[in-house]
């Protein structure tokens, strides 16, 4: 019965959407990678980021692979229907409820 809840919560995850203030965060698939790529890569982000090296698709796509499970949230900022940044929670433990 646990193997069955944990589906429907990992389910009920993969289609969170958030809509509060005209804002919409919505979690990321792999349609929304590159445009997150293409912002990582831009000087004034990369710049702050550890590994300032240019990032290629095949690696943003790995990246995904990697963070792409329920132990990490990642969401596009949207408003107006236009994407305007992202934020994560990552390294979720749902039984000690952090992340």
């Amino acid at each position: 019965m646990a193997e069955a809840s944990s589906s429907l919560n990992e389910n009920r995850v993969r289609n969170m959407v958030i809509e509060q203030y005209g804002l919409t965060l919505k979690l990321i698939d792999e349609g929304d990678i590159e445009q997150l790529r293409l912002w990582r890569n831009s000087e004034h982000v990369r710049l702050k980021m550890p590994n300032q090296e240019l990032i290629s698709k095949e690696q943003q796509k790995s990246w995904f692979r990697k963070v792409n499970n329920p132990n990490h949230l990642y969401f596009l900022l949207c408003q107006n229907q236009d994407a305007v940044g992202c934020l994560n929670i990552r390294d979720i433990n749902l039984n000690n409820r952090l992340g």
